[in-house]
């Protein structure tokens, strides 16, 4: 049963996320670009290759690419880009600027450019001043890099995101089978949700400031935000706050900070409801499922609780899930998580798996240019052990 604190604490907390949340199912949109919305304008410092573009033409297509020669994942996307421009490059326009290079003498970016080649074949300028940072990238609330923008033949932007969706965005747009309205409620949706789980954050910390909670107060200070209460030992607690907040708005039922919250909590009450509610996660579609939330939680509770084979045949699963969708494995320690998931199938007492997992992991390791020695030694151990070892 729940004390009057309690409820009075539940109070607080709803009423600082809610403070900040319009009605159920109405958007909280403070951004000024989205999808359907007209291309800004193009505003350059220099040209460091191919044809300058002032001005998006009617009929036309574009693509719009940012990038910093600081960024690893942007390098490793621009032989495919360049290689999507040569197959287009009757349809479609390539253009990529360089931002976040205040420090960056414009000598250096273009030297960069040039030692590209043709891994970088299309269109290059630099924005030294922040324009097309402020009013593209900014402006979509989301300043991650690399990032592409779409802009179609009304001089519209079509979609924004990762490099890696390009070509499936860019073939539905060709084959008319893009819906406009339909992506750019979906982004809406996605500010909405995301909102909603910072309110949630947020709400957290301001009951640990209001109320002097002494264990929230010593994670707050040794952890970011979005893991208060990871630790807890109160998962009750935690369990009726996150089922609270998704009845609120079931839009985040399955974000990774509702789902490593509410395994955490399954885990401390009930190991069955855990598994069933982990199991629930993984069939959801592939690309959908947050399996980082559920390694991490398996993961930082393997050594303290017993999992069963099938709890860790789940673990096994996120693993399997989480390296497929790995966009840039090159850049990566893969091998990590292979290592990590030989555990897992171990437990699972899958020994075929476990042993092809640490090859894997062997593997990986051997290509990378400078590997440890001691490292793989120990990987070597662990494959001879599974490899004499019955599973128990």
């Amino acid at each position: 049963m729940f004390t009057k604190h309690f409820i009075l604490l539940i109070s607080v907390i709803l009423i600082v996320f809610l403070t900040s949340i319009q009605s159920k199912g109405q958007v909280v949109d403070s951004f000024t670009l989205n999808i359907g919305d007209a291309a800004p304008k193009i505003e350059i410092s220099k040209w460091l290759k191919c044809t300058p573009l002032h001005s998006f033409e009617p009929g036309k297509l574009y693509v719009i690419e940012f990038w910093p020669t600081w960024c690893k994942p942007c390098i490793a996307s621009m032989p495919h880009l360049s290689e999507f421009a040569r197959n287009h490059a009757n349809e479609i326009s390539v253009i990529s600027i360089a931002v976040y290079e205040k420090n960056m003498p414009l000598n250096k970016i273009q030297k960069f450019v040039d030692s590209m080649g043709n891994r970088m074949d299309f269109s290059v300028a630099v924005d030294k001043n922040q324009q097309m940072v402020e009013n593209w990238l900014q402006a979509t609330g989301n300043t991650a890099i690399p990032k592409i923008f779409i802009i179609n033949e009304h001089g519209q932007i079509a979609w924004f995101g990762h490099p890696y969706y390009l070509d499936s965005v860019v073939a539905k747009i060709m084959n008319h089978q893009w819906d406009i309205q339909k992506a750019s409620a979906e982004v809406k949706m996605q500010r909405h949700l995301n909102k909603f789980i910072d309110s949630i954050q947020t709400a957290f910390f301001d009951y640990a400031q209001a109320f002097n909670d002494s264990e929230i107060n010593v994670l707050q200070n040794q952890y970011h935000v979005t893991n208060l209460f990871a630790n807890s030992k109160k998962p009750d607690k935690v369990l009726f706050y996150m089922n609270k907040f998704i009845q609120q708005e079931p839009g985040i039922k399955y974000d990774e900070y509702i789902v490593m919250k509410k395994l955490q909590a399954l885990i401390k009450i009930n190991m069955q409801e855990a598994l069933e509610y982990a199991k629930e996660i993984l069939n959801l579609p592939p690309d959908k499922v947050p399996a980082s939330a559920i390694i991490l939680v398996l993961k930082n509770n393997q050594s303290k609780y017993k999992f069963s084979q099938e709890m860790n045949a789940i673990g096994a699963e996120a693993y399997e899930i989480y390296i497929k969708h790995i966009i840039y494995p090159d850049l990566v320690h893969t091998l990590k998580y292979y290592h990590e998931m030989t555990e897992f199938y171990w437990l699972a007492k899958n020994k075929d798996q476990a042993i092809d997992s640490e090859i894997n992991a062997i593997r990986i390791l051997k290509n990378h240019p400078d590997f440890s020695e001691s490292t793989l030694a120990l990987y070597n151990d662990k494959l001879m052990f599974y490899e004499k070892t019955d599973c128990q």
